[in-house]
């Protein structure tokens, strides 16, 4: 006997991987949707609306998903890069980890939260990346300005 699904609220931490998002929007799972949707006695104009509905959503997810796992991704390499730094000297890395703590995004954010935190974000690296911090640190900052940017377009 199958479980019921799980229902999620607004705001949980609850996140799809790549893969459930993908089981979730394969034509057999889209398939048995709509055949619910008929024995309820809804209209095809309905399912489609609620079906459209329901992709936007798996896209909202998805990228609010890859917009964290980019974040912690960054400041796991930023960690890594204090640690070796022994002698103190990049202290850019500090305030870049700062940084992404300080505009940091979650699960429980929408799309519109998260690109206004992610540009202020981008704002600061402008800063950072014209504080003289030498070649290394330019080099960084401006990649992960790059990376950002994807987000953000």
């Amino acid at each position: 006997m199958q479980q019921p699904p799980k229902k999620i609220q607004a705001g949980s931490d609850f996140a799809f991987s790549d893969e459930e998002a993908a089981l979730l929007l394969t034509p057999e799972a889209l398939e048995q949707a709509g055949l619910a949707a008929r024995r309820k006695g809804e209209l095809p104009s309905q399912m489609r609306l609620r079906s459209q509905a329901s992709l936007a959503v798996a896209a909202e997810i998805a990228d609010i998903t890859d917009a964290i796992r980019w974040q912690a991704n960054k400041q796991a390499e930023l960690t890594g890069l204090k640690t070796q730094d022994t002698h103190g000297e990049k202290q850019w890395v500090d305030e870049l980890v700062e940084d992404l703590i300080t505009y940091g995004i979650g699960p429980g954010m929408n799309p519109d939260e998260i690109k206004t935190i992610l540009k202020e974000l981008d704002q600061e690296l402008d800063v950072k990346a014209e504080a003289g911090y030498g070649p290394e640190a330019r080099n960084y900052i401006v990649t992960l300005k790059r990376q950002l940017e994807m987000f953000l377009g």
